[in-house]
């Protein structure tokens, strides 16, 4: 199965027609209630619907299509008691800046780096172990037209090009930058892996414009790389190839000043993050692809390719004949023994989607017209008491449980961390039927007279 929905940009790509269209005929609204006569409508409340909920397989994830790009890529390893073993690398391709013809006669060519911006918001995990990142030539060519998913992977070459051991961090390095001709510098969060200058340089050296034609020309040159992190990972970083400051760097001193060439990975290259889970040493994996019960067993999500948690609601055909005023549900987050929430704390958005008839995941309506005030109108964020009960989410379905009653959707929805692709994070709630914290549906509405 596929998602349908990649990232939160492409989440919300349609948000304007969704608005429109399921403005024009929502039927979750309570605009117009208080037309009806109070003596023939009656609010009601109910938190008491039986709520079912299991842990399913995760399933492929769509991270890379012409039309869209993220904001982290995720590269690392993370060896968690709970989920198991995570593994995340970024495959990756550079072109000229602006389609220029980088000329290295009369250049002596000092170093070649690999610059990668941080995207510190997505780093989870152990972050003071140090990661050891390889990098690898391509040996086999991305197709930038293509869509891929999270298995997604390419051949490489068999050596390293280039190695660096860092510990991840927020703060800024210093470096010198020549982009302009003259001597400047630059701070931000950065990883600098040096390149084997004496296997690397030879046919950029030796490339004529030819090479620089067009971009498929320039991919005979180089068809790009593959980050990846050593057994020593334990930690995910975020990688911000978005940014004007990633991609392959020669340095070099020129017959007049020293300066730079860099190949960027800008909007017009392929760029995507590869995802693998390995479950055989978690705790979860006894609870996996169990049927639907209220017997209060744990719920588990996870980002990237991970598992999915799912509630069901059986008793749905009780809500006939009302208007749904409003609708959340509430998920308490379960603190484990074996877990260690300072290296993986509960993640900061989860979203809810459904199948449809074709079996793909959809996200729900609700997020779509709520589109970038998701966090505002639509929730899912984690709460946090100050008597130390446990934190919550909760999470508005109210337009989409309006056609769960009306049997337009199923009775099942999914439980994702939010963007999937772009986080490595996870959560643990509480199950249905719990005594004390489980999932719960707390919905108000409006009866409609008969």
């Amino acid at each position: 199965m596929k998602i349908s929905i990649m990232k939160y940009f492409r989440d919300f790509a349609l948000f304007s027609i969704a608005a429109l269209l399921l403005g024009a005929c929502n039927d979750s609204t309570s605009f117009g209630l208080d037309l009806l006569s109070e003596d023939t409508t009656k609010v009601g409340f109910s938190d008491t619907l039986l709520v079912q909920s299991t842990t399913v397989s995760g399933d492929l994830v769509e991270v890379y299509s012409p039309f869209t790009a993220a904001s982290a890529y995720l590269c690392g390893r993370l060896n968690d008691p709970i989920f198991g073993k995570s593994d995340a690398s970024i495959y990756m391709q550079v072109l000229p800046k602006q389609g220029l013809f980088y000329d290295f006669k009369d250049k002596q060519v000092d170093s070649i780096v690999w610059v990668l911006p941080y995207d510190t918001t997505a780093f989870y995990g152990n972050l003071s172990a140090p990661i050891t990142f390889n990098i690898y030539p391509l040996a086999e060519q991305m197709d930038r037209t293509n869509t891929y998913n999270s298995n997604t992977n390419f051949a490489t070459e068999a050596l390293p090009i280039g190695t660096v051991t860092v510990t991840p961090t927020f703060a800024s390095t210093q470096v010198f930058d020549y982009r302009q001709g003259t001597i400047d510098t630059l701070r931000f969060p950065q990883i600098r892996i040096p390149i084997n200058k004496t296997t690397f340089l030879k046919p950029f050296a030796q490339a004529d414009s030819t090479n620089y034609t067009s971009d498929a020309d320039f991919f005979k040159l180089f068809k790009g790389a593959v980050l990846k992190p050593a057994d020593n990972a334990q930690s995910i970083v975020g990688i911000n190839l978005q940014s004007n400051y990633a991609g392959l760097y020669f340095y070099y001193n020129g017959s007049t000043s020293p300066g730079q060439f860099q190949y960027v990975t800008n909007g017009y290259s392929a760029k995507l993050s590869s995802f693998s889970h390995d479950l055989s040493s978690s705790k979860l994996k006894t609870t996996l692809d169990k049927p639907f019960s209220a017997d209060g067993s744990t719920i588990y999500t996870q980002a990237m390719a991970g598992v999915l948690g799912a509630i069901r609601i059986p008793e749905i055909t009780k809500l006939k004949g009302k208007i749904i005023n409003f609708a959340e549900l509430e998920l308490h987050i379960e603190a484990v023994k074996e877990d260690n929430t300072t290296y993986f704390p509960p993640a900061s958005q989860i979203i809810l989607f459904y199948k449809n008839t074709a079996g793909n995941y959809v996200v729900t309506s609700d997020v779509l017209v709520a589109g970038e005030e998701v966090f505002k109108l639509v929730g899912g964020n984690p709460v946090f008491a100050a008597d130390g009960s446990p934190g919550k989410y909760r999470v508005n379905l109210s337009t989409h449980l309006n056609k769960m009653v009306d049997g337009k959707v199923p009775p099942e929805i999914y439980i994702r961390v939010f963007p999937r692709s772009e986080r490595a994070a996870r959560s643990i709630l509480y199950g249905a039927g719990h005594p004390k914290y489980g999932a719960k549906l707390k919905v108000t509405f409006t009866e409609l007279p008969k």
